[in-house]
């Protein structure tokens, strides 16, 4: 019987080949208030339903049709970017050839704190790929990846990165997706996660000669642009001109390249020779030096030039305006 009812109550009549008996067989009254009603939300739900078809059509013209482009332009900033490719700055040398200030290629060590789990941990992992973390430096680190509104922080620059670090912190990030494969996804929920730290490349400035004509070579902003000395009045020479990329990324933390297209590559700055000799500005800075202790004297500065051509063979001064920094794996000059 209640199948019966259903087949009345969805095409209005009975649906079976079986009719029912006189005693179950609803009267007239029943029958016309029952098909009304149900008539009636039959038609309320595809009213509704008509409705929210139309809406979502609607939307649909309007965020495909009228907001197309507007729309594609964000998808595309979001997925790809015209970036910048630094050239490769030019050497500086003295009038013998030596290397007062070359380029190598490095990478800073950066972290995403907003996917970071465990800062503790994070800190500790890289303190052991560093081989060179103090207890302080630990401490900051692991405070600087608790910051949870953090994206993109540089957890040591690449003036700091030695080659074998650079190879260690690279395993570590490699090692991160192999521990994921074959694990439970309750003790994936505890591990490190992928993505949290990576490299990205960058060019460092190095000084073989130390403190040896600092004043003179000068030396690069973190940019790596000149600061001082002929590093910044040869800027246009030395640093080359950049060239440019088109990158597309994909959707993870860091946005990882799914491709790269050179558009123009870069052109390398040109060398610089200086008149500087090295063993004679040696020379120059030590005598200057002791003079200027002996004489109790609060500085001084010396010039050595050829007398035959003019040519400037020694600048020295003291107290030098500009030092190495001390506490640098690879020193960079400092005002």
């Amino acid at each position: 019987m209640g199948k019966q009812w259903w087949a009345r109550i969805l095409v209005g009549r009975t649906a079976v080949s079986d009719s029912p008996s006189e005693s179950e067989r609803p009267d007239g009254r029943f029958e016309l208030e029952w098909r009304g009603v149900i008539k009636g939300r039959l038609l309320i739900v595809l009213a509704l339903l008509g409705v929210w078809v139309a809406g979502l059509e609607a939307r649909l013209v309007f965020l495909q049709g009228i907001e197309h482009e507007t729309y594609a332009q964000i998808a595309e900033r979001q997925q790809q970017d015209i970036k910048d490719v630094d050239a490769v700055r030019g050497d500086i040398r003295d009038r013998n050839g030596q290397l007062l200030a070359y380029s190598v290629e490095s990478f800073d060590v950066k972290a995403n704190p907003s996917i970071v789990r465990d800062p503790a941990r994070e800190a500790a992992e890289l303190c052991r790929a560093f081989a060179d973390c103090s207890a302080a430096e630990l401490a900051d680190m692991a405070a600087r990846l608790g910051r949870k509104k953090t994206k993109d922080l540089i957890v040591r620059a690449a003036q700091d990165m030695p080659p074998d670090a650079v190879t260690r912190i690279g395993a570590l990030a490699a090692s991160r997706q192999k521990a994921l494969k074959g694990v439970t996804a309750a003790a994936a929920a505890t591990m490190p996660v992928p993505g949290s730290i990576w490299l990205v490349h960058r060019s460092v400035r190095y000084y073989p000669k130390m403190n040896v004509a600092a004043h003179v070579v000068g030396f690069v902003k973190d940019d790596g642009s000149g600061a001082a000395g002929v590093e910044a009045r040869f800027e246009k020479q030395i640093a080359g001109v950049k060239g440019r990329e088109l990158v597309q990324v994909d959707g993870t933390p860091k946005g990882d390249r799914v491709f790269t297209r050179i558009e123009r590559e870069p052109v390398p700055g040109a060398s610089i020779e200086l008149t500087i000799d090295t063993r004679l500005q040696q020379i120059a800075e030590r005598e200057l030096a002791a003079g200027v202790r002996a004489a109790r004297a609060e500085g001084g500065a010396a010039v050595m030039l050829d007398p035959f051509t003019g040519e400037i063979l020694a600048e020295a001064s003291y107290p030098r305006s500009i030092r190495m920094r001390p506490s640098s794996t690879h020193p960079m000059p400092i005002a």
